[in-house]
């Protein structure tokens, strides 16, 4: 649903696509799929945005990523939070575009996001407009088994995010590991997020995570992982330190279906998990995600452990092509201090 649990309609994707050798543009309406801006499709319809972007690979191994977004609409998963929230902040969603609303604990209450309404990338994330976000990227494979990923994200009289990644993959007998691990900086740009909120922003993230793939004989795509994630805290800046996320972009290593507690200051965090096809076709994903939620976090006013477990069911139906049907678990505890509840989700992708 929309604002005020409202039915919205409205053009989602409408944009040119033009490809020549190595190089790609597309321009308009469209999904982007990138570390801290994308689609968040948690639920029924995806984050979208306005604007340019460039891929090109004439670098042997390297792709780079150049481009410049001014509007985007939020999604339904939006209305899960209290626009403008000091949760919502740190979980992929802003202000919605209200003016003068100063990021609180609690918000301006539920299902107050626009769904659907193209809006300036500043309004969207603190309620003041500004020139958009930029962003480049630059991923390398050149190396054996090694792929290496820097983005930079300058979002005008706001904040420069760095999201760097790198992931090795190696073999232990007949283990294939992957080791990864992730850096996430959030810089102060202008005046705009000190002028609405009283600080700017000063943010710092590190995780850690390793994957194996192990050959068994009963089921096939067999994977075990662990991940670990720590974020600073900085009581002179914005949120205590806590990274703001109001793009929809959420690449930590350690969060939950809905719980995101991992962006929030002064926060370490654990998660491991399993995937594996029952038949073919057929895979189950379960995963349990901790949170250590430290004292300076502001989003509770204590703290306080939380958890998260979830489980997919993903079947890839043969009997119509491209039809996907999955069912979906989520377990919380303490998604806020005191807050527990069960979700359960069956969802039907058909692409065509």
């Amino acid at each position: 649903f929309g604002k005020d649990r409202k039915s919205v309609t409205y053009i989602g994707q409408l944009y040119l696509d033009y490809k020549y050798q190595n190089t790609a543009v597309k321009i308009g309406r469209q999904e982007i799929n990138t570390p801290m801006a994308g689609m968040d499709d948690a639920r029924m319809l995806p984050n979208l945005f306005e604007g340019a972007l460039i891929t090109n690979k004439d670098i042997p191994k390297t792709t780079i990523i150049a481009g410049h977004f001014w509007n985007m609409a939020y999604g339904t998963f939006a209305n899960a939070y209290s626009a403008c929230s000091y949760l919502g902040l740190q979980s992929g969603y802003g202000c919605g575009g209200y003016p003068g609303s100063k990021p609180t604990l609690g918000g301006l209450g539920p299902a107050k996001y626009d769904t659907g309404n193209f809006l300036n990338m500043g309004k969207q994330a603190i309620g003041k407009a500004n020139a958009g976000v930029s962003v480049i990227a630059a991923i390398y494979e050149g190396i054996p088994n090694l792929k290496l990923q820097a983005w930079d994200y300058y979002a005008w009289d706001m904040l420069n995010i760095l999201y760097l990644q790198g992931d090795y993959t190696l073999k232990l007998s007949d283990v294939k590991t992957t080791l990864s691990a992730q850096y996430i900086n959030e810089t102060n740009v202008g005046n705009n997020i000190k002028n609405v909120s009283g600080k700017e922003v000063g943010a710092n993230l590190f995780g850690a995570k390793v994957n194996f793939n192990v050959p068994v004989p009963v089921v096939e795509n067999f994977n075990l992982y662990a991940a670990y994630s720590q974020t600073g805290k900085d009581e002179g800046k914005l949120l205590n330190g806590g990274l703001i996320t109001p793009w929809g972009g959420t690449p930590g290593f350690v969060q939950g279906t809905v719980t995101r507690l991992g962006y929030v200051a002064d926060t370490s965090a654990w998660k491991v998990g399993t995937s594996f096809d029952i038949i073919k076709g057929l895979n189950l994903h379960v995963a349990y995600s901790y949170f250590n939620v430290g004292s300076k976090a502001q989003y509770s006013n204590r703290t306080h452990d939380a958890s998260e477990t979830n489980w997919d069911l993903t079947w890839k139906c043969r009997l119509v092509k491209n039809l996907e049907l999955k069912a979906r678990g989520i377990y919380t505890w303490n998604f806020t201090p005191g807050q527990n509840f069960t979700e359960y989700r069956l969802i039907a992708n058909y692409n065509f």
